[in-house]
């Protein structure tokens, strides 16, 4: 039953006759007979007459003389010349600007590399220093053997000593012996190995970095290949330590001249002034690693730490370096690169080395220094740890300035191809516009009239008209034809008409959305107050022994049932959702149940075969209610003393069918295909649809789960209508039992009580009931709200109608 008492899908006699959707106006610009105007030939002027001599006269001259041109050819002429012109000139800008983007991803590529690079640097100065400890100390032989054979003794010790009986003494293990500087040696060299598997892999897919850059990379790397035999060297004493230090260093200035190269050429004064702040921090942070391995090594002697020969000379240049790297790194840097050095090269670890240095300063005459090897090697570490941060960072920072550089060159290269381009074509176009004359506006106004009409009209109402649109209406892109003749005038004319249909259809679709909004408003409202009345005439029947007035109660319980489902109407036809879900899936039999209840005669629905399935508990309201109004229409038009059979049976995909046959009225033929046309394919909604609220709820409802809705012309002369819940809307799955297939136990279920036409079922049902609930051997399950008297069961011994559950709030919990 629809809101308003209006019957859902059968029109009664005296209704008028179903009147289609709104109408659209059709605007035609038919051309004038005959084509284009044509001027009186009497206005014409004479034709001039022929001269002597031929068509050109008898002085005509050669015809390569640009007076016997076409106007096509002179107008051509006339553009070709400037155009060239204009060529060359952006050829040359755009060749320019290539070339910067062109440098500048050079030097972005550079910077990119240079991670690995600044990486391979930070290692390898800490295998020279270390190795200056190494020499200095003896250059014995890693412990590592030893220090591996005595933790797996203490190991297997400590094991034992587990398995040891109470009382027992437990055995000491052995100590493990503090590694020297061989074994801390080895570890660096395994952690040098590795940054310069990364860097050889970097460098074999660098691209194009230019001439000097490529060859800084190749000098860095030919350095890099003798550093196996500067190991060999180091370990079977070939070399000094001044020399194994200098080839140390050499590599290091290397691969430390890769980041000078990045941005050379491209003439960013900014680019350069951070680049000469990185370039700058990493020579500070090579001086302070010069020291590191200075110091280490004179700390590392054994038999006391002192100077020895130039040692003491060394460190006061050093020294000095180090400060004038400092100076010339706060003068080259930027205030922001200088900034990110004070915060972050700061604490405890410059004043322990600071520290350090002076207590050398003092001592660096005498015999002896007090200065541990160890301590001083570790503050040192922690000093540069901070400074390779800070270089870290600015690295990131110079990467991210050349890529924007190299975005910023490309996008003007195009930008200034583009606007060649545009020039060239709003050249042509000029010409060609004047060349044409009237014929290319004319056509213009033609296509685009028709591309307004067809395509561009009925996309800005179909925007306007979905429920997320916004409610000023879209810009109305013009034709585009703005000269001063008839032409242009018609144009400019269809352009407001344009404009006037998107803004009505904007208040159109504005007006409905407020009708949206007001059913909203009123359902809510409605839908309060219900509930309110639901739940007062749940506790009145709760308390009342009368059974006259406990017929009376539940016939108001059914009857606010049914409004509370009217205002859920109008939720649907808003577009909105009831608001009512369940968390957990519902038995079938509950929901038709639930849906039973809702009707007024629910006295006469019979519930026969209802399979043992679920429905999901998103889907419950929904198909409640759906059911609800098919109930509701088959009750309405069928005699009151007639039953209303409900059907159920699975399906072989593991869905579910609900056929619901009442032995009413009936519907003729093209009622019927009408009817399932707007099932299949709710309209949108308008007057002529509300007078079939219930098949406009139903399709709606359908069509949110996938759930198909066909009414078929019964045999008993009422109407059948089938419910298909696909499988998605069921809790579970169903599998057909063995020996079941459709070839074997009977005909299908459509050949039984018969599918609508051009609607097949996916085959039989899949526990072989036919949609009457009995097996093909005779038995089967009945499913009744109400006995052969019209009375529930469960509520034998009282009177009045029966105790069904009110709609979903009385499904199982």
């Amino acid at each position: 039953m629809s809101p308003g008492g209006a019957p859902m899908g059968r029109p009664r006699s005296d209704q008028p006759g179903r009147r289609g959707g709104a109408t659209a106006a059709t605007v035609t610009l038919n051309r004038p007979p005959g084509g284009e105007e044509r001027d009186d030939p009497r206005d014409a002027p004479a034709a001039p007459a022929a001269r002597p001599g031929g068509p050109f006269g008898s002085g005509g001259g050669s015809l390569l003389s640009p007076r016997h041109w076409k106007v096509r050819t002179k107008l051509a002429a006339v553009l070709l010349v400037p155009a060239v012109a204009f060529l060359v000139l952006a050829s040359i800008n755009m060749a320019g600007q290539i070339s910067s983007a062109r440098d500048f991803g050079r030097g972005a590529t550079i910077a990119e590399f240079g991670r690995q690079a600044s990486t391979l640097v930070f290692e390898l100065q800490a295998e020279r220093d270390i190795a200056s400890g190494f020499i200095a100390s003896g250059r014995e032989p890693s412990n590592q053997p030893q220090i591996n054979k005595a933790v797996a003794e203490t190991a297997a010790i400590n094991e034992a000593n587990a398995k040891l009986p109470a009382g027992q003494t437990p055995k000491e293990p052995p100590p493990i012996p503090a590694p020297n500087e061989g074994a801390t040696l080895r570890s660096q060299q395994t952690n040098v190995d590795s940054a310069l598997t990364a860097y050889r892999t970097a460098e074999d897919a660098l691209g194009d970095v230019g001439p000097d850059a490529q060859a800084r990379i190749d000098g860095a790397g030919g350095q890099l290949d003798d550093l196996t035999q500067l190991r060999a060297a180091l370990a079977g004493k070939l070399l000094t330590q001044g020399a194994i230090i200098g080839k140390y260093s050499s590599m290091i200035d290397a691969l430390l001249g890769i980041n000078q190269e990045i941005g050379q050429g491209t003439g960013n004064t900014q680019l350069t002034t951070e680049v000469a702040g990185l370039t700058a921090l990493s020579d500070l942070k090579e001086t302070l690693s010069e020291e590191r391995a200075l110091l280490y090594g004179v700390a590392s002697v054994k038999g006391g730490s002192r100077f020895q020969f130039s040692q003491q000379q060394e460190f006061s240049a050093v020294i000095a370096e180090r400060g004038a790297a400092l100076q010339r790194f706060r003068s080259d840097a930027t205030p922001t690169q200088i900034a990110q050095y004070d915060t972050l090269v700061n604490g405890q670890a410059v004043l322990a080395v600071k520290r350090l240095e002076d207590s050398v300063v003092r001592q660096q005459s005498g015999d002896d220094l007090t200065l541990d090897a160890q301590q001083w090697y570790q503050a040192a570490t922690t000093y540069l740890q901070a400074m390779r941060v800070v270089e870290t960072g600015l690295l990131d920072q110079v990467v991210t300035k050349t890529r924007d550089l190299r975005s910023d060159a490309q996008r003007q290269a195009i930008t200034t191809g583009v606007v060649i381009a545009a020039i060239l074509v709003i050249a042509f176009l000029t010409s060609l516009l004047i060349a044409r004359s009237m014929i290319g506006p004319l056509r213009r106004l033609q296509v685009e009239a028709n591309d307004v009409a067809n395509v561009r009209l009925p996309e800005a109402i179909a925007r306007l008209q979905r429920p997320d649109a916004t409610s000023a209406p879209p810009d109305i892109e013009p034709i585009g034809i703005d000269s001063r003749d008839e032409i242009g005038e018609v144009a400019r004319t269809f352009d407001v008409l344009h404009k006037r249909a998107v803004e009505l259809a904007g208040e159109q679709a504005g007006l409905r959305r407020n009708v949206n909004d007001m059913f909203v408003n009123l359902s809510r409202r409605s839908q309060g107050l219900v509930e309110r009345q639901l739940k007062l005439i749940d506790e009145l029947e709760t308390g009342e022994q009368d059974p006259d007035q406990l017929a009376n109660l539940f016939k108001l319980d059914h009857l606010a049932t049914r409004m509370r489902r009217n205002s859920e109407n109008l939720l649907v036809l808003a577009g909105e959702d009831a608001g009512r879900r369940w968390g957990r899936p519902i038995p079938l039999v509950d929901v038709l149940r639930a849906a039973t209840s809702e009707v007024e005669q629910y006295h006469r629905i019979q519930l026969t075969g209802v399979p043992d399935v679920e429905v999901m508990g998103h889907a419950v309201n929904h198909l409640v209610h759906l059911v609800a109004e098919l109930l509701e229409n088959a009750t309405v038009f069928s005699s009151p003393e007639s039953k209303v059979l409900v059907h159920s049976q699975r399906l072989s995909d593991g869905g579910a069918m609900v056929e619901i046959e009442d032995r009413g009225i009936g519907m003729s033929a093209h009622e019927i295909s009408d009817s399932n046309e707007r099932l299949a394919r709710p309209p949108e909604f308008d007057v002529s649809v509300s007078r079939m609220m219930g098949l406009y709820v139903v399709g709606r409802l359908a069509t949110r789960h996938g759930i198909t809705v066909r009414l078929r012309q019964a045999e008993t002369g009422g109407v059948s209508a089938f419910v298909r819940i696909p499988v998605d809307v069921l809790a579970s799955r169903f599998d057909k039992p063995r020996g079941q297939e459709d070839t074997a136990g009977g005909p299908p279920a459509q050949a039984e009580r018969g599918a609508p036409d051009g609607w097949a079922l996916d085959g039989r049902p899949a526990d072989g009931r036919t949609l009457d609930g009995r097996t093909p051997d005779g038995r089967g399950q009945d499913v009744r709200v109400q006995d052969g008297r019209g009375q529930d069961p469960r509520s034998a011994g009282r009177t009045g109608p029966p105790a069904l559950p009110t709609g979903p709030a009385a499904l199982p919990t």
